[in-house]
């Protein structure tokens, strides 16, 4: 929950100052007549700033869930013992920077960063396919119905490209807290070890439930959105406050 608040809070943070930083420097006023390009460096400083801003709360989310699970799996099991109490999140966070230093917490910090073509994709696909469609309606603008389909179809692109970063990710961040710690050595390392012993389904391993999440959440996430930017912008011409059309 603190990590999605933190990844949503600083993307859209950064999103729009980028947005208005682009159209201050090119002296428009409309997103529309941002270029692709624009659009494209416009969620690479967002995705960068929200990874770096958040992977030190997804790795520690990680820990606790891992020895969450071995703490359930060890006093299920016949003769098993009960293991210490679990640690808080700041306690988390301590035991991992004795561990490996202040830079474990940014463990898995490079597929990460790869991943930021996620939101990329999404938005950047997002934007063009919501132009090319204004441009087909009689009155150039979509349904909330419309914003809710192209959330969800450009979220599952953007999901089936990337996931398998996100499942090397999730590998690196284990490596911290999982009793095989030597399993996975590096990016290179972790890629090459789950082709071969799992093959290219180990990359997708658990696709489904992400894009039943993900799709349904970028959906409504995405409705939401333009429905607020419509009627906020409209409040605010009301007022003669801001002159940035949508």
């Amino acid at each position: 929950m603190i990590g999605q608040v933190v990844s949503q809070g600083v993307y859209y943070y950064v999103y729009q100052w980028a947005v208005e930083v682009i159209m201050k420097l090119k002296n428009i006023t409309k997103v529309s007549r941002m270029s692709m390009l624009d659009n494209v460096i416009v969620a690479a400083v967002a995705g960068i700033a929200t990874v770096l801003a958040s992977t030190p709360v997804w790795t520690i989310n990680m820990r606790m869930t891992v020895a969450k699970k071995a703490q359930t799996q060890n006093t299920s099991t016949p003769g098993g013992q009960q293991t210490q109490d679990r640690k808080s999140l700041l306690g988390t966070a301590m035991e991992i920077i004795q561990e490996r230093g202040i830079a474990g917490l940014w463990s898995g910090l490079l597929p990460a960063l790869i991943l930021v073509s996620n939101p990329i994709i999404q938005y950047v696909l997002f934007e063009r396919l919501k132009i090319l469609i204004a441009r087909r309606r009689e009155r150039g603008r979509l349904t909330d119905g419309d914003n809710f389909w192209l959330g969800a179809f450009t979220k599952l692109v953007a999901t089936t490209v990337t996931y398998p970063y996100l499942v090397i990710k999730a590998r690196l961040q284990v490596k911290s807290g999982a009793t095989d710690s030597s399993k996975y050595n590096g990016m290179t390392d972790t890629i090459s070890k789950i082709a071969k012993d799992e093959g290219v389904a180990g990359f997708y391993r658990g696709l489904q439930p992400k894009l039943v999440h993900s799709v349904l959440t970028a959906a409504l996430l995405f409705q939401t959105k333009e429905f607020s930017t419509r009627y906020t912008l409209a409040f605010l011409r009301l007022f003669g406050i801001g002159n940035i059309k949508k």
